[in-house]
């Protein structure tokens, strides 16, 4: 839905698909802040009702997860820029090959033993990459009929492409 928004001009520019993949991540984490403030404020009803609730323990210092924010607002980032410039069926299997990376690097990391169904899993998610990959490679021979802006191919032809946009 956000990719297919058109905005229009200023001064005289043609109106355009809205690309900012940055500004996509931010509303998103500004909609997972307002699930922290409907929560907040369902405890605070409820403390006001006397009604006891079990939260669990919540004495902790909140920038313990400034880290792990700023890595999840960049690899969100980085996704929406990758959906903007690959077809849709492959940002999908994308976003799903990272059981691959995490079981291999609880092997190497955490040395943990997995079972031959993990294996046969992260092989066979291996393969849906692989076929999507060959298909959108093959099977589109019409580049006039492309679904994304810029599917595996950079994100501009020509520099003077890339610079036009900044007119």
């Amino acid at each position: 839905w956000a990719d297919r928004q058109v905005a229009k001009g200023c001064n005289d520019y043609p109106a355009h698909l809205f690309d900012h993949p940055f500004f996509q991540a931010c509303c998103m984490f500004i909609g997972e802040l307002s699930c922290l403030l409907v929560f907040k404020l369902t405890v605070f009803i409820a403390r006001r009702r006397n009604k006891i609730i079990d939260i669990g323990e919540q004495k902790f210092n909140p920038l313990v997860f400034l880290p792990a924010a700023c890595c999840d607002m960049t690899a969100t980032s980085l996704m929406y820029i990758g959906l903007n410039m690959t077809y849709a069926s492959s940002f999908q299997m994308l976003r799903g090959s990272v059981i691959i990376f995490t079981g291999l690097l609880s092997v190497g990391f955490l040395r943990r033993v997995l079972r031959p169904f993990h294996w046969l899993g992260m092989f066979t998610i291996l393969v849906g990459l692989g076929v999507v990959g060959l298909s959108d490679i093959l099977f589109n021979k019409d580049p006039s009929k492309q679904s994304a802006p810029y599917p595996l191919s950079g994100m501009y032809d020509m520099p003077e492409e890339a610079m036009s946009d900044y007119d």
